[in-house]
């Protein structure tokens, strides 16, 4: 109480003018979102002086629609951000929701041992997406080169469920919660990435810099509002459940209470983005995108806007 009295009376919480419009997007279906889903649910964007509106936009493809101005906000990969800055564009990542790799890697029954995979197709969204790099990593540090194996970009992660489900593909990476509905059907878990404490940015708050720097009380309103949400997320277990069966579309307490237990062992009180959460994605990468072998992680990050927010909050 005494933290959200302290967030308010700096200024951080209630405003009386008109809300601010701002174009936030998500793009793949993890628990990881759930404080974004909370903040929009719960009437924590409106508390701090906002009106967003929220729009799910495919995996990478949040990236095209952040450059184009379509989204002033976008909660997207790390893998993606550093991509399109290695090429050109100048974002900028506030936070990072998704620090470790969660997804559990789900297989059909005839698939025992990871040295089954050799030889097989494994289903991601897009091909340097925070999956699909995860996905690679994993195998090197278990021993398996990706190489051999074959990817598929099949789209959303309901796609890449599909795939498994109809057998196109002989594995792939699930969040926490759908791997519950793969398993119902046969599917079994052949490694689970979160027990393996991978370093990552699954879920980043990403802006183009010229956006924030023409912007920054906006910009401090919506990790203002976000922050308060992480906490929300954290503390109402109840609520939370609600959201995320309400945003899988899934009556399953089981799955998502799953789901709900990884996001709180996931996603620290205070998310900062480091530059060691993209170290071992950058290197896979960096295998098949030259422009990101010396790529400067540090310049596209900026933590100004939670510490601000998370002093206010009495938040460490």
């Amino acid at each position: 109480m005494l933290a959200a009295c302290a967030f308010t009376c700096a200024g951080g919480a209630v405003h009386a003018d008109a809300p601010a419009k701002l174009v936030v997007s998500w793009g793949t279906l993890e628990p990881t979102n759930t404080p974004v889903w909370v903040a929009n649910d719960a009437g924590i964007f409106k508390k701090h002086g906002l009106d967003v509106e929220l729009h799910f936009v495919a995996s990478s493809l949040q990236i095209t629609a952040l450059l184009s101005g379509d989204v002033q906000i976008a909660m997207v990969g790390g893998p993606e951000v550093a991509s399109a800055n290695a090429s050109g564009a100048d974002l900028v990542i506030l936070g990072t929701l998704g620090p470790v790799s969660t997804y559990l890697f789900e297989v059909p029954s005839s698939i025992r041992r990871l040295a089954d995979m050799r030889g097989k197709s494994v289903a991601v969204s897009r091909f340097g997406d925070a999956p699909d790099s995860a996905t690679r990593i994993a195998f090197r540090k278990l021993g398996l080169d990706p190489k051999d194996v074959t990817f598929v970009q099949v789209g959303t992660s309901s796609n890449r469920m599909t795939a498994l489900l109809n057998g196109a593909v002989q594995g792939t990476p699930a969040s926490p919660g759908l791997n519950i509905v793969l398993e119902e059907h046969g599917m079994h878990p052949l490694f689970d990435m979160g027990k393996m404490k991978i370093p990552a940015a699954n879920i980043t708050i990403a802006a183009r810099r010229a956006w924030i720097n023409a912007n920054r009380p906006l910009a401090q309103l919506y990790v203002d509002a976000l922050l308060d949400a992480v906490q929300r997320t954290r503390t109402d277990k109840a609520y939370s459940v609600a959201i995320l069966k309400q945003y899988f579309k899934t009556d399953d307490t089981k799955a998502m209470t799953l789901s709900y237990d990884y996001v709180v062992r996931t996603i620290p009180s205070v998310p900062y983005a480091k530059v060691e959460q993209f170290t071992d994605v950058l290197a896979e990468m960096s295998n098949t995108n030259e422009k990101l072998r010396n790529f400067d992680v540090a310049k596209m990050l900026d933590d100004s806007f939670l510490r601000d927010a998370a002093r206010r909050m009495n938040l460490r």
